[in-house]
């Protein structure tokens, strides 16, 4: 959850695709971030991952005034990395 929160550590992280950062600046990341926790407030709890198909899946982030759904698109080999990522601030 840090990672998606903050953004400072992604490239280190070692869990995105080579062109994760081509296609998805971290600077933006954390502002968009940062901007859907403060309106989305405390996080409650974090449901579990709903897979989609064996690459894609999502989980929602309840927090005091809104939840939020991060979706993902993983990469087809093995060890799998995230090549695709959304945040998006619901109600």
């Amino acid at each position: 959850m840090k990672v998606i929160a903050d953004w400072s550590t992604a490239k280190a992280s070692g869990i995105f695709a080579v062109n994760f950062f081509m296609d998805y600046f971290p600077d933006k990341l954390k502002i968009e971030a940062a901007d859907a926790f403060a309106k989305a407030g405390k996080i409650i709890n974090v449901d579990q991952l709903v897979a989609e198909n064996q690459l894609r899946g999502y989980f929602i982030i309840h927090c005091e005034n809104a939840n939020i759904r991060v979706t993902f698109t993983l990469t087809p080999e093995n060890k799998s990395l995230i090549q695709a990522y959304h945040l998006d601030l619901m109600g």
